[in-house]
């Protein structure tokens, strides 16, 4: 796949930067990596927006994906789905530790 990508997390910067150290060691492998970006919002406040999403809106040829949400009381949650219903991208907003590791590993 040779579209452009662009990865905005420190977790990217220091996995790439293995890579590129083990690709300048003559030890090439391919590179791996899962798009992820956060954002907390008013963390230290009374009503704190935080978010994780996890994956591309975009599916593997580049077409728009379908968008499924969910949502409680305090958590808002949305995954994007290709035409095989396979999850292409997820995202938890204010959601428990135990709810952002699990929506990781779609």
């Amino acid at each position: 796949d040779q579209r452009h990508m662009r990865f905005e997390h420190i977790d990217n910067c220091r996995l790439s930067a293995v890579h590129a150290a083990k690709s300048m060691l003559g030890k090439p492998e391919a590179y791996v990596y899962v798009p992820f970006f956060y954002s907390r919002l008013f963390e230290y406040g009374a009503e704190p927006v935080v978010f994780n999403f996890y994956g591309n809106q975009l599916a593997p040829d580049g077409s728009q994906l379908d968008l499924e949400c969910f949502s409680d009381t305090l958590r808002i949650g949305a995954f994007w789905l290709d035409s095989k219903r396979v999850v292409r991208g997820a995202l938890i907003c204010n959601g428990s530790q135990e709810n952002y590791e699990e929506i990781s590993m779609l």
